[in-house]
């Protein structure tokens, strides 16, 4: 989706260009989608700090839209 769009709907959007040997790291709840200007080898890896493991147990389905 557009961060034009995004915005224009009321939605806080950020930018950053992440560069070899650096970490980004998203909070909860945050989303977040990648674009590749060039030729890329990527590696993620997904964690949790013990602070944010209610937060999970607590997390439900989104009802919000259709999943059909």
């Amino acid at each position: 989706m557009s961060p034009t769009r995004l915005a224009k709907d009321g939605i806080h959007v950020n930018m950053l260009v992440h560069n070899q040997g650096e970490f980004v790291i998203t909070y909860p709840r945050g989303y977040h989608a990648g674009w590749n200007m060039g030729f890329n080898c990527a590696e993620s890896v997904n964690f949790a700090l013990d602070s944010w493991v209610e937060l999970g147990r607590r997390a439900k389905v989104c009802k919000c839209v259709s999943h059909r």
